[in-house]
């Protein structure tokens, strides 16, 4: 950290104590990429947060740690991976460590006033994190005016769902707000080369201009209230974006699209030589949102605790050039295991579910205009291989891309022999940081959970219980090993967590070439482990064995949730080959529907979620909303 300069040593006593401690504002919004006219967006309309990048510093390469909120929210409230603390699944509360807090309890010991405005989504419940996190919270609420705050607002007007609904809707929901923006012209929109060009997509991509526009507004009376209260001078502002886009093949996807967010700093005069913070400056760092605890403690001259693992991007020893890393877990009742590492020459991404689709089907997410427009424009003859990628499967199991030449990640290097060497160093680099991190993503997440009713995951990664990570790496490399398929002697017996990754690895096998391990999967029928037992029902239904399909419909009725919904969106992926069990499976459905009515979050709700679109498919809807 460095020395304050020696004429700060002699500061005059009557000075405020918010002089002598920075105030820190932290300014968010939701799912928005570098969509602004200082990162070089000309149809945008962003002159507020131009204009403090203009004051300030920008910073071209800011990722967050995951391309969805609660995991990116995570890390960004601890300083800890999400995949660390096993709170990386959407909406699945996991116990923390107790020595593990949100950090503004630390400034809140310093004296600090700490408001949140006042989304949390951490994944664990603290309600001592903040002195008040709700939509009253306000530096303006501090006991003493000479306090010093950290506040937070969370602005959500760019939250991928508001741009759901027709044009009336769309223009009551934002009113007066609206009408101070000039409208984006659809026509003039530079979609992004993977989407169809159709007036439906140009339609909803320009409403996202809309919102950036309109929360440009937003961000700017939280800047004039600051001005009003004459803090402007001693108050370090920070803008940032939870994570990407939230469109399709950005939000959910590990992609610079759904990772990369602006991030502007703000640093009054009187703190930049501390810090060398040089103004109208563009940073080219490689920076985390995983970096921002750190930072936050830093800049208020406090310790950073060891376990905290990212870093402040002011410190004398901070590295610009550095490799950051991401993860995509289950969002509803979609299922994700990807993980990701990107420099400032390369982005590798290994997806260790190949068999799914980048873009999943999601219930809440297809929903939308857009996502219902996308769906059906990639059903056209016209679409190019890069846009069919979107939903085709199987997807490659390793993604690298040259982001200097290739900055949307359009061309998929990892099968070309003149970048096998940076693959291998990549994907290196990835595993290592898995296991130094203990991924708890190496784990279904219903064990996950199961750990937690007694324990952190945490802590119980990194006791003598825990299995060892690497074996189980190595057995999903055997996806990767080309000329060592795998076969059925690499079939382990003495553990339900490799049991259950090798029927995973299994899912990649060719179909003619699964046929051949018929017999062999069929002793996983019986194992203790039920995502064991679904995931061998699975292969073997794929293959045409549907008699199995009773392992899935007694799944279904299971009293463990993340049993319910594995077994649920198994279900509704397989479609016709599960259709002779309709009339059992109907009656489920519509307990379950009834049990959720009126939930927002849960994963029998997201089960209920799954099955509903099983049967959408077969020409029966039952969506209560409808």
């Amino acid at each position: 950290m460095k020395i304050a300069p020696i004429f700060l040593l002699f500061v005059s006593p009557l000075l405020s104590f918010a002089q002598d401690k920075p105030n820190i504002l932290w300014i968010t919004c939701e799912d928005l990429h570098p969509m602004l006219g200082v990162y070089g967006d000309e149809l945008v309309q962003t002159p507020t947060l131009d204009a403090l990048a203009a004051e300030g510093q920008l910073y071209e390469n800011a990722f967050a740690t995951a391309p969805v909120c609660l995991p990116a929210r995570s890390a960004i409230i601890t300083g800890v991976y999400a995949t660390s603390l096993g709170t990386q699944n959407l909406r699945s509360e996991t116990q923390v460590p107790e020595h593990i807090i949100g950090f503004p309890k630390f400034l809140r010991e310093a004296e600090y006033y700490c408001t949140n405005n006042a989304k949390e989504d951490y994944g664990f419940t603290d309600p001592t994190i903040w002195d008040d996190s709700s939509e009253n919270g306000h530096w303006r609420n501090r006991p003493d005016a000479d306090q010093p705050f950290f506040s937070v607002f969370n602005i959500g007007t760019t939250h991928q769902s508001r741009i759901f609904g027709d044009d009336a809707f769309f223009k009551k929901r934002f009113g007066s707000l609206l009408e101070r923006i000039e409208r984006t012209n659809p026509k003039d929109v530079e979609l992004f080369p993977f989407y169809p060009d159709t007036p439906e997509i140009r339609k909803y991509v320009a409403r996202y201009y809309d919102l950036a526009a309109m929360m440009d507004i937003q961000v700017s009376q939280l800047l004039m209230q600051l001005e009003e209260d004459g803090l402007t001078e001693n108050t370090i502002v920070f803008f940032y974006a939870d994570h990407g886009i939230g469109l399709p093949r950005g939000k959910r996807a590990l992609h610079d699209t759904g990772m990369q967010v602006p991030l502007i700093i703000r640093m009054p005069e009187q703190y930049r030589e501390q810090y060398g913070f040089e103004a109208s400056a563009r940073i080219d760092d490689m920076v985390s949102l995983i970096d921002m605890p750190a930072t936050v403690l830093h800049l208020a001259g406090l310790e950073i605790p060891d376990y905290m693992e990212g870093e402040s991007i002011f410190a004398d020893d901070f590295e610009g050039d550095r490799v950051l890393f991401g993860a995509s877990d289950r969002v509803d009742e979609g299922f994700e295991f990807s993980r990701s590492a990107r420099n400032q020459e390369f982005l590798y991404i290994r997806n260790y579910l190949p068999y799914l689709p980048l873009i999943q089907p999601n219930h809440y997410s297809d929903q939308s205009e857009i996502s219902q427009a996308l769906k059906s424009a990639l059903k056209s003859a016209k679409v190019t291989p890069l846009q069919a990628s979107l939903i085709a499967t199987p997807r490659p199991a390793e993604e690298l891309y040259d982001v200097v030449n290739d900055p949307l990640q359009i061309n998929n290097l990892a099968s070309k022999s003149e970048y096998a060497e940076q693959l291998l160093e990549m994907r290196w680099v990835v595993q290592k940081w898995q296991i130094e991190t203990c991924d708890t993503g190496l784990f279904p997440e219903a064990r996950v959970n199961r750990i937690s009713q007694t324990q952190a995951p945490y802590d119980y990664m990194r006791s003598d219980e825990a299995p060892a990570l690497a074996p189980i790496i190595s057995l999903l490399n055997r996806q990767l090993a080309v000329d060592t398929p795998i076969r059925p002697e690499f079939a382990p017996v003495d553990s339900h967590l490799k049991k259950y990754w090798y029927l995973i690895s299994l899912a990649s096998v060719d179909s003619n070439e699964l046929s051949e391990h018929k017999e062999h999967i069929g002793k996983f029928l019986n194992d203790e482990a039920p995502l064991v037992r679904i995931e061998a029902a699975k292969l073997l239904i794929q293959i045409g064995a549907t008699e199995h399909v009773d392992v899935l419909v007694e799944a279904l009725q299971s009293d463990n949730p993340q049993v319910l919904l594995y077994a649920a969106r198994v279900y509704e992926l397989l479609g016709d080959q599960v259709a002779t069990t309709r009339d059992e499976v109907l009656s489920i459905t519509k307990a379950l529907i009834e049990k959720t009515k009126d939930q927002w979050q849960g994963h029998d709700l997201y089960a209920s979620w799954a099955l509903i679109e099983a049967f959408k498919a077969w020409g029966i809807d039952l969506d209560p909303k409808r």
